[in-house]
């Protein structure tokens, strides 16, 4: 249901929930430890093959030469690659099979994540309040904090800048909330909604707004990712 293609590697999550990868594997970032046979000794894996002992995935983006999965719970896991900080754990040590560090969840301070993106470098967090986080190399100011220096190890808020299109906020408010699974409903019921339904209701992207959509933000109000 997703590829995404890094530096050298690339990364496909499957309708299973479960993740494969392929590619250059010099710095671990195809997420398998530190395999004894012949393709791992050469950094490389030439074929398609199961990241082992990670499951329920929801999300999954390459950067040059590091990977991250966001798991159905929440929980960001990285592996590869972090010498400009882009995990956002607070650390630049590599990692040579997929973990979950607490210490991006402590600078997100409030608010679930909703989606991430990785770079070269770098790793953004979109959170469902709007705002953009952001980690790793910043000799050019990429982070976004208004300044340079050669990286920034923890996610940090793009001050200034509030995305209100989200995924299913109807309204336009930049929150998804009860309105919005209101009017989706009533979509989905053949009732004009109170709201007007914009493209980004569709959260699965099938051109229809129903009941996957209606879920997804009574999730969200909920508090559940």
């Amino acid at each position: 249901i997703k590829v995404r293609a890094g530096g050298y590697h690339t990364v496909v999550l499957k309708n299973g929930g479960d993740v494969w990868s392929w590619g250059s594997n010099q710095y671990n970032q195809l997420g398998k430890g530190l395999d004894l046979n012949t393709e791992y000794l050469n950094k490389t894996s030439y074929g398609p093959a199961q990241i082992p002992d990670i499951s329920n995935i929801a999300d999954i983006n390459a950067g040059r030469d590091h990977t991250m999965i966001q798991k159905s719970d929440g929980s960001v896991w990285s592996v590869g690659l972090n010498h400009r900080g882009q995990f956002g754990d607070g650390n630049c040590l590599w990692a040579n099979i997929p973990y979950a560090s607490a210490e991006w969840q402590q600078a997100l301070i409030t608010g679930s994540l909703m989606q991430l993106e990785t770079f070269e470098y770098n790793t953004a967090f979109l959170k469902t309040d709007g705002s953009v986080w952001m980690c790793g190399a910043n000799s050019v100011g990429q982070v976004g904090t208004g300044s340079t220096s050669s990286y920034v190890d923890v996610p940090t808020k793009v001050a200034g800048l509030k995305l209100t299109a989200l995924e299913g906020d109807v309204d336009g408010n930049g929150v998804l909330n009860l309105a919005d699974a209101v009017s989706v409903f009533q979509v989905l019921v053949g009732i004009s909604p109170a709201a007007s339904v914009r493209a980004g209701a569709d959260v699965n992207g099938d051109g229809v707004i129903g009941l996957a959509e209606a879920i997804y933000i009574l999730q969200s109000v909920a508090g559940f990712r």
